[in-house]
């Protein structure tokens, strides 16, 4: 499976919680998240971040909200879309006319970045833009991982968080997902009549004898 359909089906038939991220749940919501990630025993690659924006902003106004110093960006246009390189972090911008954005996608450098993720949602809170973040640890093992052990260390990932179970944790071609509901953390989709704000995936790469391992909130946005 080189792609699991996830974010287009969901979030076109999902009412999904948008707005307000207030500050005091901030913190909890990336311990929660790190937690998950960390019981996992995977070694972390990146954090990654996702903004949809059900207003546009203009360009200029998100890199300001972003922080991103233009004299040391390095910048590539294609067609509806910028990607911007500042050092190691990368940070796609995606945009209608009028150099308006729609969404934003970026890769911090380590959790010490995740400031600026506070940072973000704290300005988008004040701007009364109305929109959805995602929020993702993405990891590996330098191994094959067993359809069993997927099952446990799932498990685990939702148990050390005191995480509630609410569907998946099937296995198909190597690859599982699973999705539960964490009271601590404030933010939800709603489907199927059920809460979702803890999104696990696992995947397993046989040609490469490596496995991947996505932790995310309120979904996984993207491909795993």
């Amino acid at each position: 499976m080189k792609k699991a359909i996830l974010i287009l089906s969901l979030i076109t038939c999902i009412s999904f919680t948008i707005g307000s991220a207030f500050y005091p749940f901030q913190k909890d919501e990336e311990k929660v998240l790190a937690k998950s990630f960390e019981a996992t025993d995977a070694h972390l690659d990146s954090i990654e971040v996702h903004i949809d924006l059900k207003t546009p902003i203009d360009i200029d106004e998100i890199k300001t909200t972003l922080n991103i110093d233009k004299s040391q960006t390095t910048s590539i246009q294609m067609p509806h879309k910028e990607i911007c390189y500042v050092g190691e972090q990368k940070s796609v911008f995606h945009k209608i006319e009028n150099d308006l954005v729609t969404s934003v996608d970026f890769i911090l450098k380590d959790k010490k970045d995740l400031n600026l993720y506070r940072e973000i949602k704290k300005t988008l809170a004040k701007s009364n833009t109305e929109y959805q973040i995602f929020l993702m640890y993405k990891g590996s093992f330098d191994r094959e991982i067993m359809e069993q052990e997927m099952k446990d260390i799932t498990a685990k990932a939702l148990q050390e968080t005191n995480t509630d179970f609410i569907e998946g944790g099937f296995i198909r071609e190597n690859f599982l997902t699973t999705s539960g509901y964490n009271k601590t953390i404030q933010n939800h989709i709603t489907t199927g009549g059920n809460k979702v704000n803890m999104n696990i995936a696992i995947k397993c790469n046989a040609d490469e004898d490596r496995a991947y391992v996505i932790v995310g909130t309120p979904l996984i946005y993207g491909d795993y």
